[in-house]
């Protein structure tokens, strides 16, 4: 099984967003841990605080994570990301669904 979740519309995320959706993702979740593919062409900008955040606490319960966007501004948002904080957890930015689905298929 993948989760597959998806921002709201123009959404910034600060840290307590990011604690907020981690929450709820865990509580979804319930003590299993799942790959996670993320619709992410709706996010504008994440704050350094909360990528901290989802770099360290928030990949709790997460296999690997692929992020889909064919916006070139939140794809160079997200490979920065993975660059400077490093994630503990495989992620990838692409802009083609059906191989970002293909690779999670690895971690079911």
């Amino acid at each position: 099984e993948i989760l597959f979740f998806k921002y709201k519309p123009a959404q910034d995320v600060n840290l307590s967003q990011a604690k907020s959706v981690t929450k709820l993702r865990l509580r979804l979740q319930n003590n299993r841990a799942y790959p996670l593919f993320c619709f992410a062409s709706n996010l504008l900008y994440i704050e350094r605080d909360a990528r901290v955040y989802f770099a360290n606490q928030g990949v709790l319960l997460t296999k690997a994570g692929r992020f889909f966007t064919k916006h070139e501004a939140t794809s160079a948002m997200f490979h920065f990301f993975s660059l400077i904080h490093k994630p503990s957890i495989p992620v990838l930015i692409t802009p083609n669904k059906e191989n970002g689905i293909s690779f999670l298929k690895d971690f079911t």
